[in-house]
């Protein structure tokens, strides 16, 4: 099905439905913070509009940015949380793992009692341990022992009391134990912390909020624009590069250079705010966040009204870091529209209460104001999506796709709407619906990486192997041709996909560290 347009009275409609006084929040799962896709395309684009956030890395990736992550049933499965999750070398840790373990030992099953027995002493005697995997007839035996007149011998009672008195006395060990403090201890020692997921990776940290701590931005260190003879403003030419849908990898360079060279833009935070929602949108995830969280630094110093954070919030939820989401969503609520009554309760709450909690605070925050802005005849396509990234990561995909259409009514060319709109159908088992509405995406944005990695996951999960894999070839192909440095996360879902198409040696050539090139595949019958 192909999304040529959506009538605005269908989308506010919809959202009238929606935001009615009548409406009703359901209760959440309980959600941890750890490292999911999963969405891949919710990030508004404040300096490219209509570039919007990157979609589905709810499990697909919302740039939502949401990253949809693929259902398909291979050897090695992609985390649901884009992972959100880093990827790990399954192969090599679950050969590492067998490794340490002692063989296998069989284990003793009882060979039933032979019919006829009637004394308890002789079916004792005729009974013998076997290695078997025969289970045994408990029933029998139970009423054999419950029929018979016979005691048990004195021996045997003698050692069932004292095995029952060590256990007695262990599980009095275990009351008198301080398991609070024991808990509090893993707690601050980063038990729980679920972010480190590769081999011998340190866990990430946290602030008091959950904003992940990421460290500063890493800049590329072969970068042609560097060049001292260019003169001319390179901020200015990254952002005609993304109006007329150049590369993104080569517009990232060109603001990588503007900012080394103190080309900074509005408030000293434009060009890092763009730069981040580049990246995010060229699939690279925790670059993109760095550089947002240094340019939504930069405009709260400056009182610049929440540029940035809907974006950056986005990246948080791409990433299942739940609660940092929660806080950049609250913050930019009180940014732009302060006269929103905020409970002192959802303030405190946002340091002390889990994800799930403040899920429910923040969401009930958003419903408030767009009923407000519903009662005034107001749609904010921002409070929409902001609405629609916390029913995607509750799992209500098409709560989430009804935000995500009303803001498309007002603005119908957002192509990281259409490709957060693709997260949720894709989420919602709709991928046939999914795949018109990134093909919308990209006849906005045909360079948009992370609508074409989308693309490739939906293929995916209909069976559509080389058709998958030729999409993820395509977005490697993007990338390399600008700085010739590429995604690890699409590297691993082709190789995903060669192991679907029983192509384990053309896998082999696509492991991240390997990063081949791309060519090796075009000569094996790939068209992109």
């Amino acid at each position: 099905q192909q999304f040529n347009a959506l009538e605005e009275s269908k989308g506010r409609t919809a959202w009238a439905a929606e935001f009615g006084a009548s409406s009703q929040m359901s209760s959440p799962p309980l959600q941890t913070q750890h490292p999911t896709t999963v969405l891949s395309d919710y990030q508004r684009a404040t300096y490219m509009n209509p570039i919007g956030s990157y979609g589905a890395s709810l499990p697909m990736t919302m740039n939502f940015g949401f990253s949809m992550q693929p259902s398909f049933d291979v050897s090695d499965t992609i985390d649901k949380g884009k992972g959100k999750a880093r990827e790990v070398d399954f192969e090599a840790a679950f050969a590492q793992v067998a490794a340490s373990l002692p063989p296998a030992q069989e284990t003793s099953g009882i060979v039933e009692v032979p019919d006829g027995v009637t004394e308890l002493e002789d079916a004792m005697k005729a009974t013998s341990l076997e290695t078997s995997t025969t289970e045994t007839d408990t029933k029998q035996v139970w009423d054999h022992l419950q029929n018979s007149d016979f005691p048990p011998p004195k021996d045997d009672v003698a050692n069932w009391e004292a095995e029952f008195n060590r256990l007695m006395s262990d599980q009095r060990d275990e009351l008198d134990h301080d398991y609070g403090a024991t808990t509090q201890n893993a707690w601050e020692n980063g038990v729980g912390d679920y972010s480190g997921t590769n081999l011998g990776e340190q866990p990430l940290k946290f602030d008091a909020e959950g904003i992940p701590i990421l460290g500063e931005y890493v800049f590329e260190s072969n970068n042609k624009y560097m060049d001292p003879s260019i003169v001319r403003s390179l901020l200015d030419d990254a952002k005609v590069l993304l109006e007329q849908n150049g590369s993104l990898s080569e517009a990232a360079l060109l603001l990588e250079a503007a900012i080394q060279r103190g080309e900074l833009g509005e408030g000293g935070y434009e060009a890092w705010i763009l730069l981040g929602e580049t990246r995010v949108m060229d699939e690279r995830e925790e670059a993109g966040m760095r550089s947002l969280m240094e340019g939504v630094k930069r405009a709260e110093a400056v009182n610049a009204g929440g540029a940035g954070m809907l974006s950056l919030a986005i990246s948080f939820t791409n990433e299942s870091y739940d609660r940092a989401s929660h806080t950049m969503l609250l913050r930019w609520l009180r940014a732009r529209h302060p006269s929103l009554e905020v409970p002192e309760s959802t303030i405190q709450a946002m340091a002390t209460h889990s994800s799930w909690d403040t899920h429910n605070r923040i969401t009930e925050l958003f419903l408030t104001l767009a009923r407000s802005q519903h009662a005034e005849g107001v749609l904010d396509p921002d409070v929409q999506i902001g609405m629609g990234v916390l029913f995607y990561t509750n799992g209500e995909y098409d709560r989430a796709k009804d935000c995500f259409e009303s803001a498309l009514t007002v603005r119908p060319k957002d192509y990281t709407l259409w490709n957060r709109l693709g997260s949720c159908l894709s989420n919602g088992n709709r991928p046939e619906e999914a795949l018109g509405a990134y093909q919308q995406a990209l006849q906005l944005r045909p360079t948009y990486t992370r609508a074409i990695y989308n693309v490739g996951v939906a293929c995916l999960n209909i069976g559509a192997h080389k058709e998958a894999a030729e999409h993820f070839l395509s977005a490697l192909n993007l990338q390399e041709s600008a700085s010739g440095d590429t995604s690890d996360q699409l590297w691993y879902t082709l190789r995903r996909s060669l192991m679907a198409m029983d192509r384990p040696d053309l896998a082999e050539l696509a492991k991240p560290e390997t990063k081949s090139k791309i060519e090796i595949f075009r000569k094996e019958g790939f068209d992109f």
